[in-house]
């Protein structure tokens, strides 16, 4: 495989934005922090790709208005009862829905299924 392709690169931005949005939806601690928190994490995570920054925070300044979106086509469901790592994954695939719009959303649904 090509390891200049952005495909691996972006999935792999992606996998940490969700950690980084897993880990805010479990603490008290600022966007900003948790971003912060996960460079120290792991050395490979010192510098964070900038797309991993960029849809963390959309999520954390969009965040109101994307759980209102996905409670709205939730049924029988209430957002607090997913699972945290589920709320995840649906804030950052609604955010690039909703917020990227020069990424087709059929690739944003295949990057999180």
């Amino acid at each position: 495989m090509n390891n200049t392709s952005p495909r691996p690169k972006r999935r792999e931005a992606r996998r940490l934005a969700m950690l980084a949005t897993f880990a805010q939806l479990c603490t008290s601690y600022s966007m900003d922090e948790t971003l912060e928190l996960l460079t120290t994490m792991n050395p490979q995570w010192a510098q964070l790709p900038d797309f991993t920054k960029e849809l963390a925070k959309l999520v954390d300044s969009h965040r109101p208005q994307l759980e209102a979106e996905i409670q709205s086509v939730l049924e029988h469901w209430r957002l607090e009862r997913l699972g945290l790592v589920e709320r995840s994954l649906l804030l950052l695939g609604a955010v690039e829905i909703l917020h990227k719009a020069d990424i087709p959303p059929r690739v944003t649904i295949n990057e999180y299924l």
